[in-house]
């Protein structure tokens, strides 16, 4: 009798934490992951949402720092949705346990092209390439003096054909009224 109270208990003891593995992570506890720089990012099941103490967002670079690794688009996409940019990031960190910067770099990266980014990743994966660091991709001095001169030519090719263009319909509607 008293080895069938003991079979009992272990049968649900053991039927309890078999349990335990369909209940959502998170639903009781939250979930905690830490990441390489001791920042310690927390998604809140209830809300959706990644969470970061005020020390944890620091780091990293600002939206200018966007514009130069990775070009506009990444950059207006910084600038627009904040937020969403944000939770990206701190799901990028949480997900690969790295550093905000890295984070930044590869959000930047897959938001200016996810193909490639994505590609870029299974080779990295599955056939053991070396790992880019997208958070100095383009930081080169050299080529940031190259693309400050050529934005430079072109936008002020385009600001001067735009001046030609008003001061012609300028003077051409000035002589026909």
């Amino acid at each position: 009798m008293h080895t069938m109270v003991i079979q009992k208990l272990l049968a649900l003891t053991l039927l309890a934490s078999v349990s335990n593995a369909f209940v959502p992570p998170g639903l009781h506890q939250r979930n905690a992951l830490k990441v390489p720089s001791k920042m310690t990012i927390e998604f809140d099941p209830f809300t959706g949402r990644f969470e970061a103490d005020e020390e944890d967002r620091k780091g990293g670079y600002g939206p200018l720092g966007s514009l130069l690794r990775q070009g506009p688009k990444p950059f207006l996409f910084r600038l627009l949705q904040p937020d969403r940019y944000e939770q990206s990031v701190l799901n990028f960190m949480s997900r690969a346990e790295c550093s905000r910067e890295e984070a930044q770099g590869n959000m930047d990266a897959f938001i200016e092209n996810a193909n490639d980014w994505v590609l870029q990743k299974l080779e990295e994966e599955k056939k053991g390439a070396a790992k880019f660091d997208y958070s100095k991709a383009n930081m080169d001095p050299k080529q940031l003096a190259l693309t400050a001169i050529w934005a430079a030519i072109v936008f002020g090719f385009i600001g001067h054909s735009m001046y030609s263009a008003v001061l012609y319909y300028q003077t051409v509607g000035f002589l026909y009224s």
